[in-house]
């Protein structure tokens, strides 16, 4: 073995694919390789990290050899544990041609190891046109977990030379037994069927408690250095001028590491401090130029003391691993507004609605009925055609989902506007909308959406709406006169209104919610006029045929919970962090919570 680098093949043996163990089928999603190894490697991380407490279930559930039971102690265990969750991954393709050169055996992974021991470092490629055959069939998830095990058990031998075996190929075995003995113990350890919640570390470098601030999720940047991080940004909390509310203001923020599950502070003088604010995420995959890509969209929001008096209606695009930022024109740039509803597509920023001031009694002083685009490439604004006031009404608190890029006319970039209210007021917001409107980015055009029928669904305002692909699912809210606990969803090819299956969940208003791809997730908000709703639950939705999407509320544990916190899905996991959790107190705690595989 070379002292200076190995570089080792995960070969592809018939003992790990087809161990019987098929949590779930891995599919239909944008990229099933992907989406299978991120879960995969998460989930073994914590099987692994259970099985470092029940280290006698190797020798229960596999017998595995004696030299492979001996490495595998309890100590050595939890490490697995944390090198499998923070393990860099590199997806490649065909296209990626001096790597595949580079894997003469035709591997589906491959890792460099240096001698040194980096597990951040140490990066794990997956060929993803060569991994495709294993992962589609039924045990597939298993097998990409048995991946993940297999490479960090090399890692590992590093750290433990007494264990390493002499040769490559000697080495490749033992990886492999390591691999298929652990793999046996886990329907032992974990059940798909449950979820799990963990609190978010704090270290030096955690931003200072607050609430109403912004989050955005990284998502796969092209770079390891900037993947897979929780970003938040602004926000405000108490004073000692004004312990009820915002009296401070922020305008910095905090980089979340969810494997390595570390902080790292961000400072930048880019934006006046804020909260309130619209942040989204600008990915590689968006068809903008490099230079606007891997960036955040901050926009809007308040400042300006206890009444957040100050409607803001500059913006940036920043760059939270530099701090490096460019101001958005404000050429055209429509008013400061609050309570209006915005969302992010491949080429726009799009918002309309909200507020644009209150009186000293805290009601809406002016509601608006007006938007405006902004083209992130061209760094220009442009006004929304009028809405005629037949097919919507100005209001605030209502939501917006874009509904992506389709090759159907009826599909393609559209945004649903839906609820809200018409002025807000103290502990209420009336009168409510049982309507919306479906806005064509590319005509700048309006159309109505059909009502839903007579007890489907009634107004709201403060509720969650999210494209599911097919469907707007809307839950939650506040009424007329109370907090609601139903939803239903919209079938926007059809134009047609289905009330959600299932039990209905706790009622709330101005919670957080997530939609993993199958499953439903909301925490927080009100359940009575100033009281927080202290459980959260998720829900499958029942809207198709397969038997998997059961309509089914159950009560979702250990979150934790704050009114203005803010929270990313993963893929994987609910990053949730900060909140108000009292009149004078905001917090600087957070949670990762896991929802069941199925």
């Amino acid at each position: 073995m070379s002292t200076l680098s190995r570089t080792v093949v995960v070969l592809l043996l018939a003992l790990i694919a087809t161990t019987a163990h098929s949590d779930r089928r891995i599919g239909n999603a944008a990229d099933a390789i992907e989406l299978a190894f991120d879960t995969a490697s998460n989930e073994a991380s914590y099987r692994v990290g259970l099985l470092a407490l029940r280290p006698g279930l190797l020798e229960e559930r596999s017998n595995p050899p004696v030299a492979v039971a001996e490495f595998l102690t309890p100590e050595v265990l939890l490490e697995l544990s944390k090198d499998i969750r923070a393990s860099p991954i590199r997806y490649l393709s065909e296209e990626d041609t001096l790597e595949n050169e580079q894997n003469s055996r035709g591997a589906c992974a491959w890792t460099n190891l240096p001698e040194s021991y980096e597990p951040s470092l140490d990066v794990v490629r997956i060929y993803k046109h060569i991994c495709a055959p294993f992962v589609e069939q039924d045990n597939g998830f298993s097998f990409a977990m048995s991946t993940m095990i297999h490479e960090s058990v090399h890692h590992l031998l590093r750290r433990y030379p007494e264990h390493r075996p002499e040769t490559y190929e000697e080495e490749e075995r033992f990886c492999n037994d390591a691999a298929h003995a652990i793999l046996q113990t886990f329907d032992v350890l974990a059940s798909p069927e449950e979820d799990r919640s963990a609190p978010l570390p704090r270290s030096s470098e955690t931003p200072e408690a607050r609430g109403f601030h912004g989050a955005v999720w990284t998502g796969k940047t092209g770079d390891l250095r900037t993947s897979d991080r929780m970003f938040i940004w602004g926000g405000c909390r108490e004073s000692a001028q004004s312990i009820h509310g915002c009296g401070r203001y922020f305008g910095d923020g905090g980089l979340f590491q969810v494997k390595t599950q570390e902080w790292t502070s961000v400072v930048s003088s880019a934006l006046r401090p804020r909260a309130h604010h619209h942040m989204h995420w600008l990915n590689r995959e968006n068809r903008l130029p490099e230079s606007k890509q891997n960036k955040v969209l901050i926009w809007g929001g308040c400042s300006g003391g206890q009444s957040c008096g100050d409607y803001l209606n500059d913006g940036v695009l920043l760059d939270p691993f530099t701090g490096e930022s460019s101001r958005i024109s404000m050429d055209g740039a429509p008013v400061g507004r609050l309570g209006a509803a915005a969302v992010t597509t491949n080429q726009y920023f799009v918002v309309w609605g909200g507020e644009r001031g209150r009186n000293t009694q805290g009601s809406s002083t002016e509601v608006l009925g007006s938007g405006a685009v902004y083209n992130i490439a061209d760094d220009r604004w442009r006004s929304m055609k009028p809405v005629p006031g037949s097919i919507l009404s100005p209001r605030i608190k209502h939501t917006a989902v874009w509904t992506g890029e389709s090759e159907d006319p009826a599909v393609h970039n559209k945004v649903i506007f839906w609820g809200g209210c018409g002025e807000e007021r103290v502990y209420s917001c009336l009168p409510t909308h049982a309507d919306g409107a479906i806005y064509d980015i590319d005509s700048d055009t309006w159309e109505r959406i059909p009502p839903p029928p007579a007890g489907v669904l009634e107004g709201r305002s403060s509720h969650s709406a999210h494209w599911t692909g097919e469907h707007m699912v809307i839950f939650g809210g506040l009424g007329e006169s109370r907090y609601l606990n139903d939803g239903a969803a919209f079938h926007l090819k059809s134009r047609t209104w289905k009330s959600l299956s299932g039990s209905g969940s706790l009622p709330r208003a101005g919670f957080l919610s997530a939609w993993t791809g199958s499953m439903l997730l909301v925490a927080g908000g009100d359940e009575a006029p100033g009281r927080l709703q202290e459980r959260a639950a998720h829900f499958r939705l029942g809207l198709g045929d397969r038997p998997w999407q059961r309509g089914s509320w159950r009560t979702s544990a250990g979150l934790f919970l704050a009114r203005g916190a803010a929270a990313v899905w993963t893929g994987y996991s609910w990053v949730l962090w900060g909140g108000q959790v009292g009149p004078v107190r905001f917090t600087a705690d957070g949670t990762e919570y896991v929802p069941p595989l199925r």
